[in-house]
């Protein structure tokens, strides 16, 4: 008889442990559901497309490069949602022609109110290289003419 309790027992005891199996797999899925849904929430949210990016990103081109003469035609990509380890909630990217050289940059924007929040030469994860680009139409990025100063009295 006694033996029999042990068996009985074990039995209850494995049943158990099914169960909380069970319960942890649900608990996961669950979880991975409800992330997804989080996400497609805030995919939906940041859908919306920044109307004055080329400006954003065109005023931190000029402000960023330490002797602005350097720099030539500026082109940019149409804006697209950052992916993975990219900062910010968009990105586009640049060709910037630097003393003749076209180089590629990355910039990055974030939300609420939208800024720069990033700008350096792009890497292979942004595929850069891919892109569609179009000539920044705005004024040249680095002022030819010099500044004028007050007037002068004579």
């Amino acid at each position: 008889m006694r033996r029999r309790g042990f068996i009985a027992l074990g039995l209850r005891a494995q049943r158990r442990d099914r169960e909380w199996h069970i319960f942890i797999l649900e608990l996961a899925i669950v979880s991975i559901v409800a992330c997804c849904s989080f996400s497609a929430i805030s995919f939906a949210e940041d859908a919306r497309e920044i109307p004055n990016y080329k400006e954003l990103i065109y005023s931190a081109v000029r402000t960023s490069f330490v002797d602005p003469l350097s720099v030539g035609t500026v082109e940019i990509s149409p804006l697209h949602p950052t992916r993975g380890p990219q900062l910010g909630n968009w990105m586009a990217c640049l060709r910037i022609t630097i003393n003749g050289q076209p180089t590629l940059y990355a910039a990055f924007i974030d939300k609420e109110p939208p800024e720069v929040s990033l700008l350096r030469r792009a890497v292979r994860f942004d595929d850069c290289g891919q892109d569609q680009y179009e000539p920044f139409s705005g004024p040249p990025p680095a002022e030819s003419t010099p500044k004028k100063g007050p007037p002068r009295k004579r």
